[in-house]
């Protein structure tokens, strides 16, 4: 308002051209002093420039690009520590593993999207921290309680279930796969609740996923919710569910055997002791023709080593007979191949042939061979009498147990540990309180007191060595050996003289 006013008044006053020299004076005054400032400052800066000219120091021509270098370099050069377990024959290998892992599943996709290194550290970092704190883990667990309490009773109660599944089909002539299931799984529904629904066992394997990362992943990683939710439903949906489905599958089950025999894990001794067990006479017949057609092959063959071919078809020709006496000891011609189940009360009554020759085998030859005890177990069973032997296999595979135990220990320039001990000494106990204690449900009352009191004194205060029980084995022994209703009589019955068939100690006709 006030700039219009002015101007009216100096153009009335004065006229328009001198207004106008006016501006134009102003504009020259400001023109000339950006001028001067101009060439002083250019004059300054070049007496500056000529001061500092002489120092080493100059600044970098492309200081980003250098910042960056330097950025990279220091990315390549992370390292990670490859100790994993402690032990060089696992870490080794798994590191191998974990090489071709990042190889083939991470280093595949990530270099289309990025050359940082960064991302690829930190998926081997996670691994290997995964790994670390998984073995942390394994190395407090007692594998021994593990295997022998909770593993073991499953095992046994999955195969007690599948024995009386078998029972109850045996009163069909025809039955199916889907028949066998149907029965397996309601007798298994008498014991506990089982899961066939799909989902659901989808959801239990995520419930026990999640559990494990838990337990296993850093807390950092753990905390990101949506790693944790990919690695969730990796593991869930690419590796547990997979894996349970391939090892519950028939086929897998049949290669998984096969492969285990072609590296001679079937040894001549298991081969025969099948066998010896065997009750079914579609297989021993399905065994018969595989041994004849190898016996024919052997026979065609006209070169190679004359010692080895006959060595092969020696074998093959016992293996055969073996199958003929099974056979024969087993079904009688004529009569119902179900009958046989009851073959082995008739044998523990029925009395020795006397005109078959009959080997003396000496009561520790019957008790250490497989064979033979298996039969003097049938006979104890029938005059019920089974606990002295239910007795001494126990306290052998304590023994046995505990001298591994202590070997291993030695080896290491050590003695078992506390919590070793007092493992085997609870076991020692419980065979005690089954056996020998005054309120044991199969106690053995023919031992000596004062064995039995010894022992007792040495599971409660004494150190427990493998020869803990030698005394009570020994008493056993003397019993079965002396006492004429036990060993005098089975070398009198015919399951004696089926075990000396089987063991190829008699001249069959």
């Amino acid at each position: 308002m006030w700039s219009y006013v002015v101007s009216f008044l100096v153009i009335n006053k004065y006229g328009l051209f001198y207004l106008c020299n006016l501006i134009s004076l102003f504009l020259a005054f400001v023109s000339g002093l950006f001028a001067v400032s101009w060439f002083f400052g250019a004059e300054v800066k070049r007496k500056i420039l000529y001061r500092f000219k002489a120092l080493p120091l100059k600044p970098p021509s492309n200081g980003l690009s250098a910042v960056l270098e330097r950025l990279v370099k220091l990315r390549l050069t992370w390292k990670l520590d490859k100790r994993l377990s402690g032990a060089t024959i696992i870490d080794e290998p798994f590191n191998e593993v974990l090489d071709l892992f990042m190889r083939d599943f991470v280093d595949e996709w990530y270099k289309d999207i990025s050359k940082d290194e960064e991302f690829k550290f930190e998926v081997r970092k996670t691994i290997q921290s995964v790994v670390v704190n998984l073995s942390a883990k394994l190395r407090d667990v007692d594998f021994i309680a593990l295997s022998t309490g909770p593993f073991l009773t499953d095992m046994t109660s999955h195969l007690r279930i599948f024995k009386k599944t078998q029972e109850r089909l045996r009163v069909f002539t025809n039955y199916s796969a889907q028949d066998e299931i149907r029965v397996f799984f309601e007798l298994e529904s008498q014991f506990g609740v089982i899961c066939t629904d799909k989902e659901a066992e989808e959801v239990y394997v995520r419930n026990l996923v999640d559990v494990l990362l838990y337990l296993l992943l850093p807390k950092s990683s753990f905390q990101c919710y949506p790693m944790r939710v990919l690695i969730r439903e990796l593991i869930t949906t690419c590796c547990v569910i997979p894996t349970m489905d391939t090892i519950v599958e028939p086929d897998y089950v049949n290669q998984c055997f096969m492969a285990w025999l072609k590296d001679d894990c079937l040894t001549s001794e298991s081969f025969l002791s099948a066998i010896h067990c065997c009750t079914s006479p579609t297989e021993l017949d399905h065994l018969e023709d595989r041994l004849q057609k190898d016996i024919q092959r052997l026979r065609a063959m006209d070169s190679g080593n004359i010692t080895n071919w006959r060595q092969q078809l020696d074998s093959l020709m016992y293996a055969l007979r073996q199958v003929s006496i099974r056979y024969q000891n087993v079904f009688d011609p004529g009569s119902d191949p179900n009958s046989a189940i009851h073959s082995t009360q008739n044998d523990a009554t029925q009395p020795f042939p006397t005109n078959k020759p009959c080997p003396n085998i000496p009561l520790h030859f019957i008790l250490g061979n497989s064979i033979s005890l298996k039969y003097f177990i049938d006979f104890m069973n029938h005059i019920k009498a089974e606990k002295f032997l239910y007795m001494w296999l126990s306290v052998d595979c304590f023994r046995d147990e505990l001298k591994s135990r202590v070997d291993m220990a030695a080896a290491d320039g050590r003695i078992i540990s506390d919590a070793e001990e007092n493992m085997f000494r609870k076991e020692a106990k419980r065979i005690y309180l089954e056996g020998l204690s005054e309120d044991a449900p199969n106690k053995i009352h023919d031992l000596d007191s004062r064995v039995v009191a010894r022992l007792e004194t040495a599971i409660t205060s004494l150190p427990i060595t493998p020869f803990l029980f030698d005394e009570v084995q020994e008493g056993i022994y003397n019993i079965l050996n002396k006492d004429k209703k036990y060993y005098y009589t089975f070398r009198k019955s015919m399951l004696y003289y089926r075990c000396l068939t089987e063991l190829d100690l008699n001249q069959v006709n």
